[in-house]
């Protein structure tokens, strides 16, 4: 719901306005990366508060779902994969290999510290699900060049293509 804001501002008449202007910094959201209420769910997982609902029923779901075996997370700004590095789960660096060939990015291990509260720390802490998140070039020269958004499609099809023969 927040992808709004970054289209489209946020309007002064909305309640969470002060609040919202205050968490960005400023009033341009055009990187906004929160829900409508200024929570970046991306951190959101390991936090001392309830989580947002939309974070606590994804924690449900990879709790409690046996099918999931592996969890891809997407994002901008890097050409990057990234993964805890000190992980519980198996075949974590050789997968992360394998995935960052594919798409030709380079790896970016983590300490589970840096990660704390996100998903792929959430996913292997507590699920022992093997997580990664892909990071792709900055969003708007994704989108300002046509040929880097043939690319981009390219490994994104090939990765989630082949990626289920990594489990």
């Amino acid at each position: 719901d927040g992808v709004n804001y970054v289209a489209q501002g946020v309007n002064v008449q909305n309640p969470f306005y002060e609040r919202l202007v205050g968490v960005n910094g400023n009033n341009n959201f055009s990187q906004w990366r929160h829900n409508a209420r200024g929570v970046d769910l991306r951190n959101n997982f390991d936090t001392p508060m309830e989580p947002e609902p939309e974070t606590s029923a994804l924690q449900g779901i990879l709790r409690f779902d046996a099918n999931i075996k592996l969890l891809l997370e997407f994002g901008c700004g890097g050409d990057r994969i990234s993964y805890v590095s000190q992980g519980s789960t198996n075949n974590l660096l050789s997968t992360a290999k394998v995935l960052g060939r594919v798409c030709g990015m380079a790896l970016s291990p983590q300490n589970a510290q840096d990660y704390s509260g996100n998903l792929i720390s959430f996913c292997d802490r507590e699920c022992g699900i093997p997580a990664y998140s892909v990071f792709f070039k900055d969003s708007s020269k994704i989108i300002n060049d046509r040929m880097n958004i043939f690319k981009t499609y390219a490994g994104l099809r090939e990765l989630l293509f082949m990626a289920p023969a990594l489990i």
